[in-house]
C-alpha cells in the first residue's frame, strides 16, 4: 500500500560526518594544512626506471598535496568521522521493487572540508496479502456465492484507496475478470493511472451447513434443470400438504354431515312411521273418505296398494267358487288370494281389511 500511494519514512544510516573536535579542519590547533614535502603539492609521486616513468598517488598527503602538521586526535586529521543519523526518505507513489532513490547531499562528508556526497536508497516492496501487482495494475480475487454469480449482485471490493461497490453481472462464470479502470497505481513517469482487475471466484454452498429449506430449493432446481419435473410441480408439491389437510378437513366435515344426515334420516323415518300409524288410526276411526286426502310418496304407495287389493278381490270371486286358490295361478297370487279370502270370510268392512294389509 505504501508503494502504491507513496509514503515518508525515516531511515537511520551510518555516514561520515564533520568532526566535532576540529570542526572538519583535521588540525588539532586549528592551523591550516601546509604543502606536502613528498610530492611538492602535486599529489603524485614519479618513479623512473630507465626509459619508463611511473606516476602514483602520494602516500604522504593521499593525493591532496597538503598535510596537517598537528593532526586532530579524534579524526586523525581527516576532519570527518563515522556516525549514525536519521534521514527522511520521501517515497513517491508508484515505486516498484528494487527502485533506487538518490538523496543529494545526504552522503558522506568530504575530507578536510570537502562537499558531502549523495545517499542512495534501494527499496524493497513486500508482497500484499490481498493485492497482486503487475506494473501499474492491481489484481484481486473476490469470492461470490453461486446465486450472486447466476442472478447478479453488488459486492464490496477492496482497492488500494478503500472499499468500492462493484456490480456483478448475471451469469458471471468462475474466473471471469472484471475491470475497474483508474483504480490501480500511479505511474512514476506520469500518465493515466493503472486499472484494477477483479477475478471472480464462485463459492459453492457447503452441503453440511445447508438448512432444510435451502436443500429443498436446490433439489427442486436440480430436478427442473435436468427435466425431471415441470416448473409447476414445485408449486403443486408445496401445496400438497395444504391440499391433503384441506381434504382431511373436508372428509371430516362430510363425515359429520353424513352422520347428521343419517340421524336426520332416521328421525324422518321415525316421524314417517309415526305419521303412518297416526294415519292408520285416523282411517279406522273416520272411514274411507279420509284416504283420499293422503299425498306424497306414502299416499301414492297406499293408493297403489289399495288398487291392487281391489283388483285381486274382483278376480278371486270368479276364479274359484269354493274359495280355494286356483292351482294355475302364481304362488305370489295365491298367497295374496288366500289373504283376501280370509278377509272375505270375516264380517269386517273393506276399510278394516285395508288396515290389516298395511
Amino acid at each position: 500500500m505504501e508503494a502504491a500511494l507513496g509514503v515518508r519514512k525515516d531511515v537511520s544510516v551510518t555516514v561520515k560526518a564533520e568532526c566535532d573536535t576540529c570542526s572538519g579542519t583535521g588540525s588539532a590547533d586549528g592551523r591550516p594544512p601546509v604543502t606536502c614535502g613528498s610530492c611538492n603539492g602535486t599529489g603524485e609521486q614519479i618513479m623512473r626506471n630507465g626509459f619508463f616513468e611511473v606516476r602514483a598517488t602520494c602516500r604522504a598527503c593521499s593525493g591532496s598535496g597538503t598535510v596537517i602538521a598537528n593532526k586532530c586526535g579524534s579524526c586523525g586529521g581527516a576532519g570527518v568521522r563515522s556516525t549514525r543519523k536519521s534521514v527522511e526518505v520521501v517515497v513517491p507513489a508508484g515505486v516498484d521493487d528494487d527502485t533506487t532513490l538518490r538523496l543529494a547531499g545526504q552522503g558522506d562528508k568530504g575530507e578536510q572540508g570537502g562537499p558531502s556526497g549523495h545517499l542512495y536508497v534501494q527499496l524493497r516492496v513486500e508482497k500484499h496479502r490481498v493485492f497482486e501487482r503487475e506494473g501499474a495494475h492491481i489484481h484481486v480475487r473476490v469470492p461470490v456465492s453461486m446465486t450472486q454469480a447466476v442472478l447478479g449482485d453488488s459486492v464490496t471490493v477492496p482497492t488500494v484507496r478503500g472499499d468500492v461497490d462493484l456490480k456483478i453481472p448475471p451469469g458471471t462464470q468462475p474466473d471471469d475478470k472484471l475491470v475497474m479502470r483508474g483504480r490501480g497505481i500511479e505511474r512514476l513517469n506520469g500518465g493515466a493511472r493503472g486499472s484494477q482487475y477483479v477475478h471472480v471466484s464462485v463459492r459453492l454452498p457447503d452441503p453440511t451447513t445447508l438448512t432444510a429449506e435451502q436443500r429443498a430449493l436446490l433439489e427442486r432446481f436440480r430436478d427442473i434443470e435436468l427435466g425431471r419435473a415441470s416448473p409447476a410441480s414445485g408449486g403443486a408439491a408445496d401445496g400438497a400438504a395444504g391440499a391433503a389437510a384441506a381434504a382431511a378437513g373436508g372428509a371430516a366435515a362430510a363425515s359429520g354431515a353424513s352422520g347428521d344426515a343419517s340421524a336426520a334420516s332416521k328421525g324422518e323415518a321415525s316421524a314417517a312411521s309415526g305419521s303412518a300409524e297416526a294415519a292408520s288410526s285416523a282411517s279406522s276411526a273416520s272411514g274411507p273418505a279420509e284416504h283420499d286426502d293422503e299425498s306424497g310418496f306414502l299416499g301414492e304407495a297406499l293408493r297403489r296398494l289399495r288398487k291392487a287389493v281391489s283388483s285381486d278381490k274382483k278376480q278371486g270371486g270368479s276364479s274359484c267358487a269354493d274359495g280355494m286358490p286356483d292351482p294355475q295361478r302364481p304362488t305370489r297370487g295365491r298367497k295374496r288370494r288366500s289373504v283376501m279370502d280370509a278377509s272375505d270370510s270375516s264380517s269386517s268392512s273393506e276399510d278394516e281389511q285395508w288396515d290389516r294389509l298395511r
